[in-house]
Parts: C-alpha cells; sequence; structure tokens
C-alpha cells in the first residue's frame, strides 16, 4: 500500500511538470480537476 503511494505521488509530480511544458494540456485537466 505504501508503495502505492510512493508510485502515486511521483506520477502526480511527473503530471505536474508536464502539464507545466504543456499549458494546452493543463487546461484541458482543469476543467476536470481545478489547480490549487
Amino acid at each position: 500500500m505504501l508503495l502505492h503511494l510512493d508510485v502515486f505521488l511521483f506520477n502526480l509530480k511527473a503530471t505536474k511538470q508536464w502539464s507545466s511544458l504543456f499549458p494546452v494540456k493543463r487546461k484541458k485537466r482543469n476543467r476536470i480537476l481545478p489547480d490549487k
């Protein structure tokens, strides 16, 4: 369970990095999940 959480957090960080590289993708994602 703990390992799964680490993988989830790692993927979340990677997603945020990709979103910063591709603002268009980030805007689409914000419709579903607002950025904090």
